[in-house]
């Protein structure tokens, strides 16, 4: 039975070796990423973690006396430490529920969408692209590209300064 059922099965031709080179070719930016701007930093920050040094001098190996110094002597570590985890545990699940009920709400049609999201995203807009297109004289292209749709959506509020209404 087994003789059967490799019989049936379709024989693959190998090439050599060349989709295992063709991998290892695709693998080799992040694998290069990986060892020489994350692994090789963290080894040496771990081992100058164990000695004093300050850039100016060699080295000096002092062991555990910087962890015992920062667990008993050091005022700020304690607080920082607070900072940091209150950051970590509070303010960043937060910003993602808020992000995505913001998205939530974009991605359902309602009236004033055509309106929010240029608000929404301006932030974005103005640091990078504005002065990319200031540059390439192409504010007035901008302009007549995106305005239109909001005008369009609440003809008789053109002219009043802030009064586009928004309804989610």
């Amino acid at each position: 039975m087994s003789t059967a059922k490799a019989a049936a099965a379709p024989r693959h031709k190998r090439r050599g070796g060349s989709d295992l080179r063709t991998g290892y070719l695709l693998l080799a930016p992040w694998l290069f990423g990986f060892v020489f701007m994350y692994l090789v930093p963290a080894v040496m920050s771990i081992c100058y973690s164990f000695t004093n040094y300050n850039l100016l001098s060699a080295p000096d190996w002092v062991g555990l006396d910087n962890y015992i110094q920062i667990f008993t002597q050091d005022q700020n570590f304690r607080q920082a430490m607070s900072v940091t985890f209150r950051y970590v545990f509070i303010m960043v699940p937060l910003r993602l529920a808020f992000a995505l009920f913001v998205a939530t709400l974009l991605n359902k049609k309602h009236k004033g969408t055509v309106c929010v999201l240029p608000h929404l995203f301006l932030p974005a807009g103005v640091h990078h692209g504005l002065p990319a297109a200031v540059a390439a004289d192409e504010l007035p292209q901008i302009q007549r590209h995106h305005v239109p749709q909001c005008v369009e959506s609440h003809p008789r509020k053109v002219g009043r300064r802030h009064q586009l209404p928004v309804r989610l």
